[in-house]
């Protein structure tokens, strides 16, 4: 038995968003469950919803796949990881760092960096970043992975390098269903047109060649969107037509 199974996470009022929705998946076989990115902090009863609606069970998972280290996806990956303490976690080097806790996230780097341009006065006036930054709890990274790995995950996985939303970010590719699985190297809008999500992109054009060599090298028929959903079709065009 080999299905994936999609999960969504809603939740109010996170970062000025009214309504935030995150759209992942579990990879369900007869020997493993592989959850893909953990939702915004303090999301567990959410979390536990999706599990209940889609039959599945977090107690059930043998893996956690974090495809970087945002607060919207590894936010809640301590908590389902206590439900789940078999599952292992996997993320890229580059990104275990921040999962962990051995370095500070990205997102906080750059917003300091942008702190310490303000004026004095501007700071006597003005929270500092880390006071406003959401309490992620960290988590021990088990499995470092590298691009074209491949785990026995519903038929066959393959670990794809994504980079330029961030270093060592990893989108993944389940070989029997032609499934690209993007994380956030690319997204959906409202109406369905697909997207860089440039604003929170390090390296747009390396984003964009690397979403291009993964259309050449795949043959892809469903793609998953962090945020945006789930797309079904010919990749080639879709992937020619990106804004």
């Amino acid at each position: 038995m080999h299905k994936i199974v999609p999960l969504v996470f809603d939740v109010q009022n996170y970062e000025g968003n009214q309504a935030f929705r995150m759209d992942t998946v579990v990879l369900v076989d007869d020997k493993d469950q592989v959850l893909v990115d953990c939702g915004t902090p303090n999301i567990l009863p959410v979390i536990e919803d999706a599990f209940e609606k889609a039959g599945l069970r977090i107690q059930d998972l043998t893996g956690i796949v974090i495809t970087h280290q945002d607060q919207d996806h590894i936010g809640s990956l301590a908590a389902v990881k206590r439900k789940a303490p078999n599952a292992k976690v996997y993320a890229s080097e580059a990104q275990s760092l921040a999962i962990s806790g051995k370095e500070k996230p990205m997102r906080l780097i750059d917003e300091e960096a942008e702190y310490e341009k303000l004026s004095e006065d501007q700071k006597k006036t003005t929270p500092t970043p880390e006071s406003l930054w959401p309490k992620v709890e960290c988590t021990e990274v088990d499995v470092l992975v590298k691009d074209g790995d491949l785990f026995p995950w519903c038929g066959g996985t393959e670990i794809i390098f994504t980079e330029g939303h961030m270093p060592g970010h990893i989108s993944l590719y389940v070989q029997e269903t032609k499934t690209f699985i993007a994380g956030d190297a690319m997204n959906f809008s409202d109406d369905g047109k697909a997207h860089y999500p440039e604003k929170f992109t390090y390296d747009i054009q390396l984003a964009k060649k690397n979403l291009a060599d993964v259309s050449k090298k795949y043959d892809i028929r469903e793609i998953v969107c962090y945020h945006g959903g789930i797309w079904r079709g010919d990749d080639s065009k879709l992937l020619q037509n990106m804004e």
